[in-house]
């Protein structure tokens, strides 16, 4: 028997003749039934974003890895973002006033 060669159970056609089916994706919600339903106090089922930003840093670094509820995280870089920080000259300035309270 050749080794290259694999076996076949008869039924090879059949399967290549399978095509799946295309199925309709269903229509965008108008805009007015989300603000129908944002009064009726329905909330969207995508969560909150988290706001990224990323800047190089040529210092030397450690990491930290924080877990916090997303509406604070987004708190904390949409300032680092208005203020024009790295998250670690943010982080610094957080360091720097608690020192100041002595905690």
């Amino acid at each position: 028997m050749n080794q290259d060669k694999k076996p076949s159970f008869g039924f090879g056609s059949k399967i290549a003749s399978i095509t799946p089916s295309a199925a309709d994706a269903p229509p965008p919600a108008p805009p007015e039934a989300e603000a129908v339903a944002e009064r009726h106090g329905f909330v969207a089922r995508e969560s909150e974003q988290l706001v990224r930003m990323r800047e190089p840093v040529n210092a030397p670094t450690s990491q930290i890895n924080v877990r916090a509820e997303t509406a604070d995280l987004n708190v904390f870089l949409t300032w680092c973002k208005t203020e024009r920080l790295s998250y670690r000259e943010a982080f610094k300035r957080i360091a720097v006033a608690i020192r100041a309270e002595k905690l």
